[in-house]
């Protein structure tokens, strides 16, 4: 009876906030009873398409001929790495465990542009950077951090991409991988299989390896180390190709790449 006081109590303050106009997650909303809920992102967010950025890019200046081609071919032409290419991928991009429960947007921010440019700013400042507007708000915009990736490097113009089927995602995973880039998910996980928690909307991570034939991929993760006793003391592990493509599709985004 305690415990389900507790959760009416949570449902009743997520009314609240609702009602407020900000659906993103506030102190005290990422703990449910004995299970871990974490909330990175903003529910209604409805983020730039791939094609949407790519006609932006059309129209400006900057972006040369050589520029737009490899956009184009990297979101919307088949992937030209096969695994049969490629034996076992992984890249050494850096743990950086979130400082925040909801800081899962800006630790991945960080260790994405880490990797790339051997350049950081704190989460605290990357938080003010990419989170949703509102002087209280917890949560970050999946948009902003992908304008805030692709501002602070120039290795990779990172778009959106939904995938197919978790046998597409793999080919994707290879295809960016194997050319120096680490993937960003956006996804919304439940404990079981090779998840050890449960997140309550969208969470952000990287995909940094893959292994022969795309069959499980290795993840990043920024809050893996705030679910007491986990083992992942280096912040990554590895899912199957289908948990991490049923992840990002029950989050309904997409992933970034």
């Amino acid at each position: 009876m305690q415990n389900h006081l507790i959760i009416m109590a949570l449902s009743f303050l997520t009314i609240a906030i609702s009602t407020q106009g900000n659906s993103g997650c506030l102190a005290g909303e990422n703990k449910v009873v004995e299970d871990l809920w974490i909330c990175d992102d903003w529910a209604d967010e409805k983020p730039q398409t791939a094609e949407e950025q790519y006609q932006e890019m059309l129209n400006d200046s900057k972006y040369s001929e050589e520029d737009l081609q490899e956009f184009y071919d990297k979101m919307f032409a088949p992937p030209t790495v096969t695994r049969a290419d490629i034996t076992f991928e992984v890249l050494a991009v850096p743990y950086y465990r979130q400082e925040e429960e909801y800081y899962g947007g800006p630790a991945t921010a960080r260790q994405t542009v880490a990797f790339l440019t051997g350049n950081v700013e704190s989460q605290k400042d990357i938080f003010e950077k990419v989170k949703a507007d509102g002087e209280d708000s917890k949560a970050t915009l999946g948009d902003r951090l992908k304008n805030y990736v692709n501002s602070m490097q120039s290795v990779n113009v990172y778009a959106l991409k939904y995938p197919s089927s978790a046998s597409e995602m793999s080919e994707d995973i290879y295809a960016d991988l194997s050319r120096g880039v680490p993937v960003i998910l956006w996804v919304k996980v439940t404990q079981e299989g090779n998840w050890i928690y449960n997140t309550k909307g969208g969470h952000f991570m990287n995909v940094t390896g893959i292994n022969t034939g795309g069959s499980l991929i290795e993840v990043t993760d920024p809050y893996i180390m705030w679910v007491e006793d986990s083992p992942y003391i280096t912040g990554k592990y590895w899912v199957t190709a289908e948990e991490a493509y049923s992840a990002t599709k029950a989050r309904g985004l997409g992933y970034f790449k």
